[in-house]
């Protein structure tokens, strides 16, 4: 039983790469219904059976959850680093291409607040046209 644990798990590691989550449906599906068929064949209990549906049901979802994980730190790590001569050459963030909060009271509470972008006031509905 640990070796149809451990492909299971690897089955649902690998589906991880090349298909969406609703293949995990029909998997779990059909690893179920082979299961209960070979615990029941080779005349097994009935609650042996259901350990074995809720063990076969549950590793390809832990393996689809771990292949995703997989996947993700793959594409994270081919990302491209920014070299040091890259992180002096790129100018300096400044305040005028940031989101800014402005208050037409004064006030930091006042309702009637207004927000600038760098291209114009869009408090007025203009959108900075």
């Amino acid at each position: 039983m640990l070796l149809v644990a451990i492909f299971s798990f690897l089955v649902g590691a690998v589906l991880a790469g090349a298909f969406r989550v609703w293949i995990i449906v029909p998997t779990t599906l059909l690893g179920v219904t082979l299961a209960v068929t070979v615990e029941l064949a080779h005349e097994g209990r009935f609650a042996s059976a259901i350990g074995h549906v809720l063990l076969i049901g549950a590793l390809p979802q832990f393996g689809y959850a771990f292949g995703l994980f997989a996947v993700h730190m793959l594409v994270v790590l081919r990302a491209p680093w920014p070299t040091v001569r890259e992180a002096r050459q790129s100018p300096p963030c400044t305040g005028s291409d940031q989101l800014s909060v402005h208050s037409r009271n004064g006030g930091l509470g006042s309702i009637a607040g207004s927000i600038e972008y760098a291209e114009g006031d869009v408090s007025d509905g203009s959108m900075g046209r």
